[in-house]
C-alpha cells in the first residue's frame, strides 16, 4: 500500500485535507449519505470520521480493502468496534477534546448560576436590572460527576482546585489511574444512587452503551436533591428527555444544560424551549486548540499506517 486511498466523510478543516494528500489519494465527502458511502468505501484503505458517520457491520461488509478507521471523537458509540476487530481493521480513537469539554461544563454552570443569559438579554433590551439579579457561587457546592474518564477527571480538577467545590464521582469501571487521580484531587468515589442523593450539581460524562441508555430517568430524578442542576455533555440518550422535561416543570431540577440530544438536530422542541434549559448544538469539544491537536494526531496516525505498510511491502 504505497499510496493509500483515504476517505474522509465528516467535516474537517481544509489544512488536514491538504496534509493528507501528501500521504495518499484523498476523497473528501463531508456530507455523504450512508447509501453513497457503501458504494464509495469498496476500495478505500483508510476511513476518517467524526460522530456523523456510522461505521456499522452493514457498512463494513462493503469495505473490501479497509485497513484502518480513525474517529476524531471521544465517544465511539457510532463505531462497531467489535466488527472492526473481527475483520482485523485497526481502530484509532482520537480524544483531544478533554479540556475543551471540561471548560464548557464551567462556562454553562457559571451562566446558569449567575443567570448570565437573562442579564445579557435585558441589557440588549435597554433595561437595567441590577437590583433584581442575584447570583450564586460555585465555591463550596457539591458536584457529582458520573463517569470518571479523561473528561470527568478534568472536570474534577477544575471543580476541586479552581472553584473549591466538594467533588463526588461515580464510575462503574474505575481504573487504577482513576482511583489514584481521585485520591490526589480530593474526590470522593461513591455509588451511583448515593451520588444522585448527595449532589447539588450533576454532570454526565459517559460513553453511550446499552448499559447506560436512559440511565437517568424518572426514578433517578426522584432520588435527586430538590433544586439540583444537571449537565449532559456526553451523549443525549443517557438522560431521558421526557423525564428531564417533567423534572424541570416540577422544579425538581432548577436548571439544566444540554450540549447533546437523543436526536441531533433535536426534535424535542418543548424541551429546547423550556425557560430553565440551556441548550447548545453539540459544540463542547469544538475549540481551535482541540482542532489543531486533532489534526496533528490524525496526520501522525496516517503517516504511521503508510510507513508500516511500506516496510511490509
Amino acid at each position: 500500500m504505497t499510496r493509500p486511498k483515504i476517505l474522509v466523510t465528516d467535516p474537517f478543516p481544509g489544512p488536514i485535507i491538504e496534509k493528507l494528500e501528501s500521504y495518499g489519494e484523498v476523497t473528501y465527502l463531508p456530507a455523504v449519505s450512508n447509501l453513497s458511502l457503501k458504494k464509495m468505501i469498496y476500495d478505500k484503505d483508510v476511513l476518517i470520521i467524526r460522530s456523523r458517520t456510522k461505521v456499522s457491520s452493514d457498512l463494513l461488509r462493503h469495505a473490501k480493502h479497509l485497513k484502518a478507521v480513525i474517529t476524531a471523537t471521544h465517544g465511539i458509540d457510532h463505531v462497531d468496534v467489535a466488527e472492526l476487530k473481527k475483520k482485523g481493521i485497526k481502530f484509532y480513537n482520537i480524544a483531544e477534546q478533554t479540556n475543551a469539554v471540561a471548560e464548557m461544563v464551567f462556562a454553562l454552570l457559571l451562566a446558569m448560576f449567575r443567570d448570565l443569559f437573562s442579564a445579557i438579554s435585558s441589557m440588549k433590551q435597554g433595561e437595567w436590572k441590577k437590583g433584581e439579579m442575584m447570583g450564586t457561587e460555585l465555591s463550596g457546592k457539591s458536584i457529582g460527576i458520573i463517569g470518571y474518564g479523561r473528561i470527568g477527571r478534568r472536570v474534577a480538577e477544575i471543580a476541586s482546585k479552581g472553584f473549591k467545590m466538594r467533588v463526588l464521582a461515580h464510575d462503574a469501571y474505575l481504573t487504577r489511574e482513576a482511583k489514584k487521580h481521585a485520591l490526589e484531587n480530593g474526590v470522593q468515589l461513591i455509588g451511583f444512587y448515593e451520588l444522585l442523593k448527595n449532589s447539588e450539581i450533576i454532570s454526565v460524562h459517559l460513553p453511550l452503551t446499552e448499559e447506560v441508555h436512559d440511565l437517568i430517568n424518572h426514578a433517578e430524578f426522584a432520588l435527586m436533591k430538590d433544586g439540583v442542576y444537571l449537565l449532559n455533555l456526553s451523549r443525549g440518550s443517557i438522560v431521558n428527555e421526557e423525564a428531564l422535561f417533567e423534572a424541570l416543570e416540577r422544579g425538581k431540577v432548577t436548571k439544566a444544560a444540554l450540549d447533546v440530544f437523543a436526536e441531533e438536530p433535536p426534535t424535542n422542541k418543548k424541551l429546547i424551549a423550556h425557560k430553565n434549559l440551556v441548550a447548545t448544538p453539540h459544540i463542547a469539544g469544538q475549540t481551535i486548540e482541540s482542532r489543531i491537536s486533532t489534526v496533528q494526531k490524525i496526520i501522525e496516525i496516517v503517516a504511521k499506517i503508510v510507513n508500516e505498510n511500506q516496510a511490509v511491502n
